[in-house]
């Protein structure tokens, strides 16, 4: 006679949803208000698909990393006068944000 399982299991499903309502995002994005409250977005530090976060290890410059973090925004980012420099300290300030509120999470077992 086998022994029944009892632990309960997490739901992968679930994992995402409450991540994105402990750092405050919907998405998996940031919105953000650039020179002339032009508003703008790039994926949350957590969120990234493979093919951002590759991109973001194979850059090597500020230039290439706020590329990879507005993708066909940047243009018009630049143009407006906004700063590289300043997009690098908020993406800076929202990992390190998320990394402390991702701490403290908690799933439930079903």
């Amino acid at each position: 006679m086998s022994k029944k399982n009892n632990r309960k299991r997490y739901r992968l499903e679930e994992v995402r949803p409450a991540y994105e309502e402990a750092v405050g995002t919907e998405g998996g994005t940031v919105e953000f208000e650039g020179k002339n409250e032009k508003v703008y977005t790039f994926p949350h530090p957590l969120f990234m698909n493979d093919e951002q976060q590759e991109a973001m290890d194979d850059a090597s410059s500020k230039y290439e990393i706020c590329e990879v973090l507005l993708g066909d925004q940047y243009e018009e980012f630049v143009a407006d006068g906004n700063s590289l420099d300043d997009l690098g300290m908020l993406f800076g300030v929202i990992s390190r944000e998320s990394q402390e509120k991702a701490q403290k999470v908690r799933l439930t077992r079903h």
